[in-house]
Formats: structure tokens, C-alpha cells, sequence
């Protein structure tokens, strides 16, 4: 048998005053946000419709994105050093090598590039068994990405996208 459910009913006067509110809490506060990436402008717009968003802006924005691993002879320490690093990877039978010329591995020689860091490791470990201490680097490159901005109420919570506030400036006259 269950216990008797009380409830509790708090019933107001009607002589009991209003809460106010201040002016100050009556306007509604509003900042620029930033929400994406979009796969493309339609993508956008419906989010931008489902979000009731009036007025936006379409950003294209480069961002750093991993590319692709390098399997590499670490640099010599002068140009001496870096031929007999040839000669001695050319002795061993890799002749599909490629000297780096710029960059923050510059002397270096390159033995492979990988779209996957398992490949690069396992070919890394079948030039550790052949003696050749090789190294690994992650490459980047730029890829274009589509941004919206545009303005919310403070505290706003965006569905289904990543979203963070930007300088209220980003937005223009949208918040005025």
C-alpha cells in the first residue's frame, strides 16, 4: 500500500504585488555568434531556418586540417652529413628518396608519405628492421570551410552544430 501524497498549493493574494522587473533586464542582451562548418550554402540556410535566424552572414574561413604523414631520415648536420645519408639509404636499396629542401625538417630526406598514421608507422618499423632510424610528422594543409555568423540572445544554446561567441563587431549592424 502506498503512503498518502500531500500537496503542497501556494495561492497568491490578489493584493500581493507584481515582481518587477528592471529596464535593464527587459532588454534583451544579444552577442554574435559563429556556428559550422556548413557542407555548403543550402546545408546553411536550412540551419539557419530551423535555428529562425533573420539575419546572417555566409563566412568562408581557411582552417588547419591534418593532411597526410611523412616517413623521413632525420636531417644531417651539414651538407656532408646529408650525402652520406643518401649514400647510405642508397646502399640499403632505397632509391625512391626525396631530399626536403625548405620547411621545419629541411635536410631531411623523405621516404614515404601516408594518408594514415598506421601505415606510416608500420612502414617506419619495416625501416627500423632494415637499421634506418626513420621519423614521422603529421603534414597540414589549409581547407576552406563555411561559417555562419550572426546574432543570438545571450545564453543561447544553437542545435546540431558547433558554435562559439566572436567579437560582437564580426556581426556589423546586425546588432544595432
Amino acid at each position: 500500500m502506498n503512503p498518502p501524497q500531500a500537496a503542497l498549493i501556494l495561492k497568491t493574494s490578489p493584493h500581493t504585488p507584481k515582481p518587477t522587473v528592471s529596464e535593464r533586464q527587459k532588454a534583451e542582451i544579444h552577442h554574435c555568434y559563429e556556428a559550422g562548418p556548413f557542407s555548403d550554402q543550402e546545408a546553411l540556410r536550412r540551419w539557419a531556418n530551423t535555428e529562425r535566424l533573420t539575419a546572417f552572414k555566409a563566412v568562408n574561413k581557411s582552417t588547419i586540417v591534418a593532411s597526410d604523414f611523412q616517413v623521413y631520415y632525420p636531417a644531417g648536420k651539414d651538407a656532408e652529413q646529408i650525402r652520406i645519408n643518401k649514400m647510405m639509404l642508397k646502399a640499403k636499396g632505397f632509391n625512391d628518396i626525396w631530399p626536403v629542401t625548405d620547411g621545419d625538417i629541411k635536410g631531411a630526406i623523405s621516404l614515404g608519405v601516408f594518408n594514415d598514421r598506421q601505415r606510416a608507422t608500420l612502414f617506419k618499423n619495416q625501416l627500423a628492421e632494415q637499421g634506418v632510424k626513420a621519423e614521422i610528422r603529421q603534414r597540414n594543409k589549409l581547407r576552406d570551410e563555411l561559417f555562419i555568423r550572426f546574432v543570438g540572445g545571450h545564453g543561447a544554446i544553437f542545435k546540431n552544430v558547433g558554435y562559439t561567441r566572436v567579437a560582437d563587431l564580426d556581426c556589423g549592424n546586425a546588432l544595432k
